[in-house]
């Protein structure tokens, strides 16, 4: 599964086909039933998600009065969930401030888990995968706000 999400994601453009094995290798594959949080607001950030399969909600003031929800991703290989980058936690690999959403599977989700810790140990040695991957995040970061600002 990882292999397959890594290669198909919009994440992972410009790397080569032995840098996104390298990655996969230490991908952990993780199963969420609807309903379940996958990260919580306020957590410290320590991964990045891969969306495989499946829809999670990114909600902001989970379980407060002023719970919203601010985006849904979708996971598989369709143009849109590539175009509107089908992973999450990002900002980990970005900052230190803990987590600004939950995230909780509307559906059955599969996705892949990428631990900040051994994503920095990859960039420490491969410095163009991580301006290709930092470039990635930023483009669909861009995309993602574009999509907010449209709906204000």
């Amino acid at each position: 599964m990882a292999q397959e999400t890594i290669g198909s994601s919009i994440l992972f453009i410009g790397l080569t086909p032995e840098e996104k094995a390298e990655i996969a290798s230490f991908c952990e594959p993780l199963h969420y039933h609807p309903g379940q949080s996958i990260v919580r607001e306020g957590e410290q950030g320590d991964a990045l998600f891969l969306l495989a399969a499946g829809r999670v909600e990114v909600v902001a003031h989970a379980g407060q009065p002023g719970e919203r929800i601010v985006q849904v991703l979708d996971g598989g290989s369709s143009l849109e969930a590539s175009y509107a980058g089908a992973f999450f936690g990002e900002m980990s690999l970005v900052d230190i401030e803990p987590r600004s959403a939950t995230v909780r599977a509307q559906t059955e989700v599969s996705l892949a888990r990428l631990s900040a810790f051994r994503i920095s140990d990859f960039f420490a040695t491969h410095r163009d995968a991580q301006l290709a991957i930092i470039t990635n995040i930023a483009r669909v970061l861009s995309r993602r706000l574009r999509l907010v600002l449209e709906k204000a």
